[in-house]
């Protein structure tokens, strides 16, 4: 006969069993109906050429996100630049990157920088994040109001226009090109073209080794914030013809750089501006697009404290159009 104390041995054991099975893990996780899981991603997010920018700062906050909402994940943020980001995407050489939406106009028709056009299918896009806009500097001092003047005057300047191969120096050049002013003419003119970032040429700007700076960035640009204390410096605008050429041949968007953007500004400048967003890799798996794109809608109170440009974001301006498509996990998270 089995003694009672087997059968409650025995009783006890079956509960055990039948408990641990009740309570194992799922490794799909609903995540508010979702199949997906939320193991640790892995990511490369490209940026821009300079750290401290804009776009260094957005990197690291979109980053610094995902590693929150998905411990154990591996981030690594690195350098890159407008055109470079799309062609590496292309190659699946990264993950995910900050582009903007000239430069995705340049990489489908194979211009510039792209020895040949990349297929839309090649590239998706995640969200849009903010406009940049182009933005010409001139030191009061020299006496140029207006672009016009700069080519009625063969004014020599002294000018930083952007990283080369940026998509700042992309805008500026193409803008100046419509004014019939080359780099080669203004250095025929007596003056001189450099290539570096907002910060270095606003340091410049302030010491007198520069006198412009013609780049795309957001508004208003801090570096140009903070010279505004020590120099005296016009916004030169934009001519409503040019603007509507580039509109109609690169797809830039108009802008305005509002009058209270800097000391100085008595009247809200004309400009053309783009749409700086974070696109992917075509081979990047559903999951992951589904998982960066969720973290990001669930996140929007840490997505305006990483960057004044990101402040009042919501899902109907980050899910407008980016040239590319939109990578399926995406518009899966924007439709939940």
């Amino acid at each position: 006969m089995i003694s009672k104390m087997f059968k409650l041995f025995v009783l006890i054991m079956v509960f055990t069993v039948l408990s641990s099975g009740c309570s194992q893990p799922n490794s799909k996780q609903s995540n508010e109906g979702s199949e997906f899981s939320t193991a640790p991603l892995t990511i490369t997010l490209a940026h821009g050429t300079g750290v401290g920018g804009t776009w260094h700062a957005v990197a690291e906050g979109l980053a610094e996100i995902l590693r929150e909402s998905y411990p154990g994940s591996r981030i690594s943020v690195i350098p890159g630049s407008s055109d470079g980001n799309l062609a590496r995407l292309q190659k699946d050489e990264i993950e995910l990157a900050i582009s903007t939406t000239d430069s995705a106009n340049t990489a489908i028709n194979g211009w510039e920088s792209f020895d040949a056009a990349i297929p839309l299918d090649d590239v998706k896009a995640i969200a849009c994040l903010y406009y940049s806009r182009v933005q010409f500097f001139v030191l009061s001092s020299t006496g140029i109001n207006s672009i016009e003047d700069i080519k009625a005057k063969e004014y020599p300047l002294k000018i930083s226009m952007g990283p080369r191969g940026s998509g700042m120096e992309l805008g500026a050049r193409r803008v100046l090109g419509e004014y019939g002013i080359t780099y080669a003419d203004i250095e025929n003119w007596g003056g001189s073209v450099i290539f570096v970032g907002s910060s270095d040429s606003a340091r410049m700007m302030g010491d007198g080794q520069l006198n412009a700076y013609f780049g795309l960035g957001a508004v208003p640009l801090s570096p140009f914030t903070e010279l505004s204390l020590k120099r005296d410096f016009t916004v030169l605008p934009i001519s409503d013809d040019v603007i509507e050429k580039m509109i109609s041949t690169f797809d830039y968007s108009p802008g305005i750089i509002p009058k209270n953007a800097y000391e100085g500004l008595d009247k809200d400048i004309p400009t053309i501006s783009v749409a700086s967003g974070l696109y992917a890799a075509n081979n990047l798996d559903e999951e992951t697009a589904y998982l960066v794109t969720r973290a990001l809608l669930n996140n929007m109170d840490k997505l305006e404290l990483i960057h004044s440009q990101l402040k009042n974001l919501t899902p109907q301006f980050m899910n407008q159009n980016l040239i590319f498509p939109f990578h399926p996990g995406a518009q899966r998270a924007f439709q939940e």
